[in-house]
């Protein structure tokens, strides 16, 4: 479970469920079915709630739907995408993770305490890591499994929209032996460190 910075609300997982709790009312204000919860957060000043799930068949099912609306909405066509190292590449420059792990994780951002769903994002994993937010809040980075030649990798989803930025390889040969918990972002010089357990 998670609180709101002023005390006010309570986001929890229980039985399948999501769970948005008036602290004062002692009363649910909010709940949606969803199972396999791995991850809750706030973000934007308690204004949004990312929450993370196992992919499974409902979750899937409204991943399709956004992209078969965000595809009707599009004024070009993707004729002229094409697949180079695993990636798909769009006109527009912009490329989107294929599907070629086992495992995924989507991400589901809502208002809050509204509820009201604003958009679904996908990561290929192969072990979960929590998702991270960027310090200026405009970034998700995802600690992710692009294929079997690149392996690990970090993806970089928009806070905004949801959409699929970009997607770096993770070399660290010294530090492969050694356990880490979730990607750490310093904004002072923007790096990504690996908390180490």
């Amino acid at each position: 479970a998670k609180v709101t910075s002023s005390g006010q609300f309570i986001i929890s997982a229980e039985s399948g469920y999501l769970l948005y709790w008036n602290v004062a009312a002692k009363e649910v204000v909010y709940k949606e079915q969803q199972k396999d919860i791995l991850q809750l957060q706030f973000f934007q000043n308690d204004t949004k709630c990312l929450v993370v799930s196992k992919s499974n068949q409902q979750l899937q099912d409204l991943l399709k739907e956004q992209e078969d609306a965000r595809a009707n909405s599009a004024s070009k066509t993707s004729k002229e995408d094409e697949t180079v190292n695993g990636t798909t590449k769009k006109k527009d420059g912009t490329a989107e993770p294929t599907q070629e792990s086992s495992k995924t994780v989507i991400g589901i951002v809502r208002e809050f305490p509204g509820g009201k769903t604003e958009y679904l994002f996908e990561v290929p994993i192969k072990n979960f890591k929590p998702i991270v937010i960027t310090a200026d809040q405009q970034y998700f980075v995802s600690y992710g499994y692009g294929n079997e030649k690149t392996k690990d990798m970090l993806f970089v989803h928009h806070v905004s929209t949801g959409t699929f930025l970009h997607k770096f390889p993770i070399k660290y040969p010294k530090l492969n032996v050694l356990p880490y918990s979730s990607p750490i972002y310093f904004p002072l010089n923007h790096l990504l460190f690996f908390s180490l357990l």
